[in-house]
């Protein structure tokens, strides 16, 4: 899980930093946790426009003084407009902000100075509104470029070689991945009806007994091995 943090005061952001790290190592053991600082806006949204993976949430000063001239508030609606699936905490010591701050529709608003036991029930919170995020999709490596694929945007994947090709609403990925992993990834929406094959059934105009008609009008083979299976998943589905 990855933690940005934007406050100007040095010793607060410094603070803050490790008390999420420790806290955060303690809530998800068995995650990896980064935590990265930013003193300013320019930094943070230069560290954004560059990333390379994918940052869960950004715990923002609401009363930032910088040469910008904007608070916290109008860098979250920035920020919500370019990277919609960033989280958003607010951290002030300020209560003039309580009514304008929910135009941004933030996870929290904490107020400094930031006690353990308020830290710790707004990162549990967050865990859980990113671990619900993540259930909507998957993320793959494709050559050096990394994605995140909405798992309702996928019609279905298929096995090319050693990787998978995953056929969006609008494009194909050709992903490092095996077949087995997506299944594991995608969930109960998803079936494998053939070795080679893995579909969104919700994706489906018709069934047949040998094969899907997908509503894209693409025809995927449903094999013998997988047959059984797939009956009871579309059964299932409609339960």
């Amino acid at each position: 899980m990855k933690i940005l943090i934007c406050e100007d005061e040095e010793n607060v952001l410094e603070d803050l930093k490790q008390k999420i790290e420790y806290n955060l190592k303690n809530i998800i053991a068995d995650e990896a946790v980064t935590v990265l600082g930013f003193s300013n806006i320019f930094s943070l949204y230069d560290y954004l426009e560059k990333r390379n993976d994918f940052v869960d949430a950004i715990f923002l000063d609401i009363e930032l003084n910088d040469l910008s001239g904007s608070n916290g508030i109008c860098v979250a609606e920035k920020i919500q407009k370019e990277f919609s699936d960033i989280k958003i905490v607010f951290c002030t010591g300020y209560l003039k902000y309580a009514e304008s701050i929910f135009k941004v529709n933030p996870v929290y608003c904490i107020y400094k100075p930031v006690t353990d036991d308020r830290l710790v029930m707004v990162l549990e919170k967050l865990v859980d509104e990113i671990e619900k995020q993540r259930k909507q999709f998957i993320i793959v490596r494709s050559g050096k470029e990394i994605y995140r694929i909405m798992s309702d945007d996928i019609i279905y994947a298929e096995i090319e070689g050693e990787h998978v090709n995953i056929h969006t609403n609008d494009d194909c990925i050709c992903a490092r991945e095996s077949l087995d992993h997506m299944e594991e990834m995608l969930g109960s929406n998803f079936v494998r009806c053939h070795k080679s094959y893995l579909v969104n059934m919700k994706k489906m105009k018709k069934f047949e007994a040998t094969k899907f008609v997908l509503t894209d009008g693409t025809e995927i083979a449903v094999s013998r091995r997988y047959k059984s299976n797939t009956k009871k998943a579309i059964i299932n589905m409609f339960e």
